[in-house]
């Protein structure tokens, strides 16, 4: 849900309530992406060393601690709007660097389709289809720190749900 708020719906915030200008926005959008893109690996090869559960927990404590700075941060200013999503895609990035491995560890084989992409489609669906209309609404009445209330609630319930998981870096899976 937090990716959904930062990647698809930050830009159209950030021009329809921080009246910042259009092609500008996109294209600070665009950077943050491909810096995310390009960490990708680097959190992947850093669950291969200290394991899925501390790079995922990184993630999810780090987003929760930044959400509302970062939503704070942005204002008036293009460069304002660039730290702050720049930021908040490098600190959500560890998460969807680990996801489908994290989620094919989960299952053994014989289920393993099943038991990831069914959840994986629902909670999708449910929390980041709608966040970013549930944003927008909220945003547009003034209420945007209920939203961010909302995502950093969903945060740690991931969190203690990720701290809760077994650790797989090291046993061989079948």
């Amino acid at each position: 849900m937090v990716f959904y708020t930062w990647v698809v719906s930050a830009p159209a915030q950030a021009i329809s309530i921080h009246e910042l200008d259009p092609a500008a926005a996109l294209w600070v959008g665009a950077a943050a992406n491909a810096v995310f893109i390009l960490s990708l690996p680097l959190f992947g090869a850093l669950s291969d060393r200290i394991g899925r559960r501390p790079v995922l927990l990184l993630s999810l404590v780090g987003s929760a601690v930044v959400s509302y700075p970062l939503s704070w941060l942005v204002q008036d200013q293009v460069w304002q709007f660039a730290v702050a999503m720049i930021i908040a895609l490098l600190v959500i990035a560890p998460g969807p660097a680990i996801m489908p491995t994290v989620f094919a560890e989960l299952f053994p084989t014989r289920m393993r389709t099943t038991g990831t992409g069914f959840p994986y489609a629902i909670a999708t669906a449910a929390f980041g289809g709608s966040a970013p209309y549930l944003q927008t609404w909220l945003a547009s009445g003034g209420r945007g720190d209920v939203f961010l209330g909302y995502a950093v609630v969903l945060l740690v319930i991931s969190a203690v749900v990720a701290y809760r998981m077994p650790e797989t870096k090291d046993i061989t899976l079948g």
